[in-house]
């Protein structure tokens, strides 16, 4: 199996398979290849009506703090830290919440 560049795809020039990336005997040859962005991570929500709403971390109060657009949201890397931050902001009245982002 012939080693690739993990920036641009191409194959790697002989006496370079070892390494990861281009760039001992010159740049990459063509550009990097596009990345699709997954970001796992723990969210606070809290239902206003029918609406699942996402806490973005600006304001306090549930009218202002909570948008219907997750990509607003605060993350948090671990479920502890947004149980912490959910049980001082809204005591029983939300849920941490663990959500997947997909970027372009």
């Amino acid at each position: 199996m012939d080693a690739k560049c993990e920036l641009c795809g191409e194959p790697m020039p002989e006496g370079e398979q070892m390494f990861k990336y281009h760039g001992l005997s010159g740049p990459c040859p063509k550009p990097p290849l596009p990345k699709s962005v997954e970001e796992v991570g723990w969210c606070i929500v809290r239902y206003f009506g029918s609406d699942l709403t996402y806490w973005n971390g600006r304001f306090l109060d549930s009218s202002r703090g909570f948008e219907t657009d997750n990509l607003k949201a605060i993350r948090f890397a671990r479920q502890e830290d947004a149980s912490i931050v959910l049980s001082w902001l809204l005591g029983n009245e939300g849920a941490a919440q663990e959500h997947m982002w997909v970027c372009p």
